[in-house]
């Protein structure tokens, strides 16, 4: 009826024709609320004559004459906005709301007093940075829409500061004033960064209006616009009512386009497929349409890579289509609420969102983001340094130089980076390798070469690296690159992820150690470093897949916290704000990356109406805080730190925090402790640090000897049930110690703190008052193990053997012989030395039990191919003769000439080393000493300073499973380096001269 009336007034008289709509959306299901109201409204219709009123969800249609509908338009219009008059509640961003209040006080002044205007409309402001508008539908909108383009005139700036305690500086009274002396001179404020605190304030105002829900029940949070703000990152608030609004938001999605048909008739950078966790592209319509537009190498692809969660996005290759990625993902089941599945669908999104940032940065969609602070994908900061994350060609970069690892002889393969870069720089590349090594004969590990880029390369230059992933010498390779690039005054620099080519090294490791890197060559003192961005190249989607997770799991993260300088809110705000203080305070479990909260990102907005003056602010703090906050850092290597009890942990970083030092422990492949603090106070947590790691070293050492001793000789007491049980190891240890230091007797105190005596005469133990409570015994369990060639052990008065014997070989005898031929391998008579003056054997029952028991397990663990015994010699002076020849060679006892391998026992195959002057220092009659020394080296790997144990044979797989020992090169080895003492035996001292 209605379609064909009005296509006869339509044909008759369309001159006269007049068609109007009063727009209701959402109100169409109030209109039956209220009964009274829509019976009026129904009476109030049928009073309007000659006109046609339909009343639809998209609103009144008045259809008539065109003064009949003008004059009822009117009417019911007037009729429907007096019910629906509504309240708008804005939030405005606190810095924004500062600023209005201060240096743009004209233009808000002008706003709220609406000169000119005469619409029907209330602005209050009742609290703080909340403004309300109370009108009619249309005059709320116009004047939202006048205070929403006032606040995005203001510019806003975040600068991160990192500094130790950086927190409890900003809050100090004397460090605000500063700060709000740069607002002054510059007219700006500044804040602390409220993204998560202007939500938190707008929940609270909710909870505190709940009986005045009418006038908050549409609430709007407005900021300023960050136009260099690169995130892409959705957010929305719960189901609060409360909608976020920011103008970016509006900007961009105008970019946003729907298509119908087939996703493959778009042209795009990126497809998106929804699959399953299997990656199984045979499953679902989507997958199969992209697998079979693909070929079946996108399928066998995805099958290496599978499976992944839902939520997480895998990035593959696109076979034969023409895009350049495709980006899996996977959902979960649609649940009854939505909630898991929403969760799901959102976080996929975002990641997708994230690496298309990385394909077209110039086309990133700028959203307001949630409570992470503002980042890209592939962009991450280290303080003065930027980090870029690229997939692409290394090949192809115009960095100042570009880093190429290789080995010692610089013979550069056709695979890899390197086969990638001789290919495009030609054989002249291969001539500089050869003219570098005939100059310095060999590319050391930390070394770095350069030589010129050549072909169709784009770089400066070429950095050569010879890096050996089980030297785990990765950080100090990378500083060592970024500190001759900074030399040579480049700016950039572009890397491969070393190690993760034919050495088939962990992404995720290879990762943490080139940032760490980074991080070491960035916190030196650079105040005028040239090196500005680092790239690291990849080729490979999975590996740059797993740098960028790595990464973004490493990002230094503030804690958020809501105090602002001159701020003033409600009793509910300030306890919430509180509790959120305390718990973001705590202290990180031992468990994950240990670490006490000192040192933190805190983010400052900066907000302005124009870019000079907020950029000169943001300089001027930087300046402020980099002149007032000093600190200092320290990296601490130290391989035993899964063997420190969590206890002791929490202790030493309770210690540093107390003291404004932030303590933190990174756990394999790095093994380290690392201090960054205020400088003030930094020497004394430096030296409370060390001195614990010194005594924990020393009590690791001594459970080992014990443990090694007990294996050998075991002191036991006997039960009354006539059966002998051993002491634990510890007691076992003192106890053997003070036994051949031919003491009477030994005391030793239990955990009850009951002291018992120990006759080594009468081989009892006796409690205080002497009265004998049970029988002890000495079990030696190596005395078979002896060597046959060994002369009978004296004993001394007591009938007891002494703990070790030197005995003279004569000059001319076998024994004698074979010991002096080995000698003069690599000594030259009358130049490196004059004349032996004699040669001892050394018996030490003892120290060889220890040492054979190691022998024997090391044999059954090895292959049956390793070396696992040689001998090797090592030099010293007089004064460590008498404790080598009790004790052995004590590890402890290391670094006198600088240990470059580590913290442990040095000996070489050639005695012309050790018979330098450094090593072998003659006494005061010229005398020099050298030991030669059965070692168990067994199987071993590079070493490298500050090391106090082996490194893992396979970190991957247990990485506990140690080397046996470290060497100065792996492949044609000349020094030797053990860190147990059972695991060399000083078997001969040699006593020579010079002159």
């Amino acid at each position: 009826m209605f379609e064909q009336l009005t296509k006869t007034i339509a044909d008759t008289i369309p001159a006269e024709l007049c068609c109007k709509l009063i727009p209701i959306g959402t109100l169409y299901d109030d209109f039956h609320s209220d009964k009274q109201w829509y019976a009026d409204y129904n009476e109030l219709c049928k009073q309007q004559s000659h006109v046609f009123i339909e009343t639809t969800r998209q609103g009144v249609q008045v259809i008539g004459f065109k003064d009949k509908v003008e004059n009822c338009f009117s009417i019911l219009n007037a009729f429907i906005e007096k019910r629906f008059e509504q309240t708008k509640t804005v939030i405005i961003e606190f810095g924004v709301w500062r600023l209005f209040k201060g240096p743009l006080l004209d233009k808000w002044n002008s706003l709220v007093s609406r000169k000119g205007s005469t619409d029907d409309i209330q602005i209050t402001n009742p609290q703080g940075n909340v403004i309300q508008f109370r009108g009619r539908n249309d005059a709320v909108e116009r004047w939202k829409k006048k205070l929403k383009a006032l606040v995005e005139s203001v510019i806003v700036k975040q600068e991160m500061f990192t500094k130790p305690d950086i927190k409890k500086y900003l809050m100090d009274e004397a460090n605000s004033m500063m700060i709000r002396g740069v607002e002054s001179e510059l007219s700006v404020c500044i804040e602390l960064d409220e993204n998560r605190e202007l939500l938190d304030f707008a929940h609270i105002l909710m909870d505190e209006h709940a009986s005045e829900e009418a006038n908050y029940q549409s609430t709007e949070i407005l900021t300023a616009i960050r136009p260099s703000c690169p995130v892409k990152q959705i957010s929305s608030l719960p189901n609060s009512g409360v909608k976020r609004t920011n103008s970016a938001v509006t900007h961009h999605l105008d970019n946003l386009k729907f298509h119908k048909g087939s996703l493959l008739d778009v042209k795009a950078d990126i497809y998106v497929n929804a699959t399953n966790e299997q990656l199984d592209l045979s499953i679902g319509t989507i997958s199969a349409t992209i697998s079979k537009a693909a070929g079946p190498n996108l399928q066998q692809e995805c099958s290496k890579k599978s499976p992944i969660r839902p939520g997480d996005i895998y990035v593959s290759g696109v076979g034969d289509l023409k895009c350049k990625y495709i980006i899996h993902t996977v959902l979960c089941a649609y649940d009854e609420q939505g909630g898991k599945a929403v969760k799901c669908l959102e976080e996929a999104i975002r990641k997708c969102l994230i690496k298309d940032n990385d394909v077209h940065a110039e086309r990133s969609i700028k959203v307001k983001p949630s409570y992470n602070k503002p980042s890209t994908a592939g962009v991450y900061t280290l303080d003065s340094i930027t980090i870029n994350i690229i997939q692409g060609d290394i090949t192809d970069e115009s960095s100042d130089a570009v880093v190429n690892s290789t080995s010692e002889g610089m013979k550069l393969v056709e695979t890899g980076v390197c086969g990638a870069l001789l290919r495009k720089a030609g054989p002249g590349l291969q001539s500089d390798c050869d003219a570098y090594i005939a100059q310095h004969r060999g590319l050391k590990y930390g070394d770095v070469a350069t030589t010129p880029a050549r072909g169709s390369l784009k770089c400066k230059t070429i950095f050569h690296v010879n890096y050996d992933p089980k030297s785990r010498l990765l950080p100090e390779t990378v500083s060592a690159c970024l500190t001759k690039a900074d030399e040579l005054g480049y700016s950039t620099i572009s890397f491969p992820a070393l190690g993760t080519g034919n050495h088939k090294c962990s992404p995720e490791d290879v990762a943490i150690m080139m940032r760490e890197g980074i991080k070491h060559f960035d916190t030196g003192t650079r105040k005028l470093c040239q090196l500005k961005t680092v790239r690291i190249v990849i080729l490979q989607p999975d590996i740059y897949q797993s740098f960028i997770d790595t990464f973004d799991q490493l990002r230094p993260r503030s804690k958020s916290f809501l105090q602002s300088f001159r701020r003033k809110k409600s009793h509910h705000h300030k306890e919430h704000f509180n509790k959120h203080i305390k718990e973001s305070d705590s202290v990180k479990t031992i468990d994950q990356l240990e670490t006490n909260s000192i040192t933190a990102s805190v983010y400052l907005n900066i907000f302005g109406d124009n870019n000079e003056s907020v950029r000169a602010a943001g300089i001027k703090l930087h300046h402020i805080i980099d002149m007032n906050c000093e600190s200092s850092v320290q990296v601490i290597p130290y391989d035993l730190i899964n063997d420190i009890p969590k206890s002791d942990l929490e202790t030493l970083i309770k210690f540093s925090e107390e003291n404004g030092v932030e303590l933190s422990i990174d756990r394999a492949p790095l093994n380290q402790i690392r201090l960054y603090g205020d400088t003030q106070t930094f020497s004394k947590v430096q030296s409370h640090v060390l001195s614990f790691l010194s005594c924990h070293q020393s009590r690791v050492q001594m459970l080992e000897k014990a443990k090694m001793l007990q294996m050998g000789v075991e002191w036991q007491r006997r039960h009354s049930d006539g059966t002998y049980h051993p002491y634990e190891t510890l007691l076992n240890y003192k106890i053997e110690n003070e036994y051949k230091l031919n003491s009477k007797e030994y005391i030793h105190t239990t955990d009850k703190q009951e002291n018992f005596r120990i006759d080594f005469k009468q081989n009892v133990e006796t409690d205080v008052l002497g009265n004998v409570t049970t029988e002890v015994r000495r079990v030696d369990k190596s005395s078979e193990a002896y060597p046959g060639h060994w002369d009978p052990m004296p004993v001394d008065q007591s009938k007891k053997e002494v703990p070790y014997h030197l005995v003279d070989l004569s000059s001319g005898c076998k024994e004698y012989n074979e010991i002096m031929a080995e000698f003069s391998k690599t000594m030259v008579k009358g130049k490196d030395y004059a004349r032996i003056l004699h040669i001892q054997r050394i018996q030490n029952p003892t120290l060889y039990g220890q040492y054979f028991i190691r022998k024997r397990a090391m044999m059954k663990q090895n292959s049956h191919y390793i070396m696992n015994e040689r001998k090797l010699f090592h030099g010293t002076r007089v004064e460590a003769c008498q404790k080598i020849n009790v004790q052995g060679f004590n590890r402890s006892f290391s670094g006198r000439n600088g240990p470059v391998l580590g913290q442990g026992a040095y000996f070489t195959e050639q005695a012309s080393f050790y018979a330098q002057d450094t090593y072998s220092t003659p006494d005061v009659n010229g005398h020099k000493y050298m030991y030669f020394a059965s070692v168990l080296t067994g199987e071993y790997t590079q070493g490298a300073q500050g090391i106090v144990v082996p490194p893992p044979k396979d970190p991957q797989k247990d990485r506990n499973v140690l080397f046996d020992s470290v060497v100065d090169n792996v492949s044609n080895p000349t020094i030797f380096v053990v860190f147990s003492d059972s695991q060399a035996y000083p078997e001969y001292l040699i006593t020579f001269c010079k002159l």
